[in-house]
């Protein structure tokens, strides 16, 4: 996340692999092996929020990969 917000304070637009990596690292976040809780869960979906909204800003279209890394999220944090 540091490398992204010097991205955006160097005004460098993000594309859409920059998003698919995002989304990859907080898919994982909460793996199932590690200790995750309510609150770390949280705070990636409110990251994951603001990477979208920043594409929507940039005008970044999501790819089949950065759904993927979305719905990983989702199912290991609320399925598993």
């Amino acid at each position: 996340m540091q490398v992204f917000a010097k991205m955006k304070q160097k005004k460098v637009l993000p594309n859409i692999r920059t998003c698919e990596l995002l989304f990859s690292l907080f898919g994982v976040v909460n793996a199932p092996y590690e200790d995750s809780d309510i609150l770390s869960q949280v705070d990636a979906a409110k990251r994951i929020n603001a990477i979208e909204k920043d594409m929507v800003t940039n005008g970044i279209k999501h790819s089949h990969l950065s759904i993927k890394n979305i719905v990983s999220f989702i199912y290991v944090s609320f399925f598993t």
